[in-house]
């Protein structure tokens, strides 16, 4: 089953940096070649400060890069 937080499937990737009843803002930080655990994302944004290659898995196991 998929959690809809990633903070509780994986804290050791996933940090709250801020939030308030309309937006929450998260710092992820990743080794490559790492990965979480299937979760959800709700309506969001992705904005990267360094380079970064990303794949998601999505549910029917397609991959999204």
């Amino acid at each position: 089953p998929m959690s809809d937080d990633e903070i509780s499937v994986a804290p050791e990737v996933y940090s709250v940096v801020f939030e308030n009843e309309r937006v929450r803002v998260f710092s992820v930080r990743a080794d490559p070649g790492s990965g979480s655990p299937i979760h959800r994302n709700p309506d969001s944004v992705m904005y990267t400060v360094s380079d970064a290659h990303i794949v998601a898995t999505l549910p029917h196991g397609r991959h999204d890069n």
